[in-house]
């Protein structure tokens, strides 16, 4: 049910916002929006969405990003430059078979705390300066 309310607001912001023209509606059509942006989608023999990655090139803008929580079988997550800040991650809790997942250059977010309580069992942050610079003073904390 949360996942159906998500969809449907952010099937509004996106046509609303002049984003995303038509709107994708299933799962096969957001699989379609991030290959037609140039994202990396790997699929299972359903055809559904199991890996993503998305290098940054163009901008991922945060609604789009939050898309990727309707990728509901998705396992492996890579993103590169996501714009999204501390509050914009809730998508990834849509995310149950998430495994892995990979975020570089995050320059939004200052906190870890979006990412605790995933299922994931691997999870890798690189370049991220939001977090980096919460301890520029302190560099022995920034390395642990």
């Amino acid at each position: 049910m949360h996942s159906l309310k998500f969809g449907a607001a952010l099937a509004t912001l996106l046509f609303a916002s002049g984003v995303y023209a038509d709107v994708p509606d299933t799962e096969s059509d957001f699989i379609k929006f991030f290959q037609e942006r140039g994202d990396r989608v790997t699929t299972n023999d359903e055809g559904q969405a199991i890996k993503l990655f998305s290098g940054g090139k163009p901008n991922l803008p945060v609604a789009e990003l939050q898309s990727i929580g309707r990728l509901s079988h998705l396992e492996e997550l890579a993103l590169n430059a996501a714009p999204a800040g501390d509050e914009d991650w809730g998508f990834l809790k849509e995310l149950e078979n998430l495994k892995k997942l990979t975020i570089w250059h995050g320059h939004a977010f200052t906190t870890l705390e979006p990412f605790c309580g995933l299922p994931v069992e691997s999870i890798l942050f690189g370049g991220c300066m939001g977090l980096r610079n919460l301890n520029r003073e302190t560099p022995d904390k920034q390395r642990d």
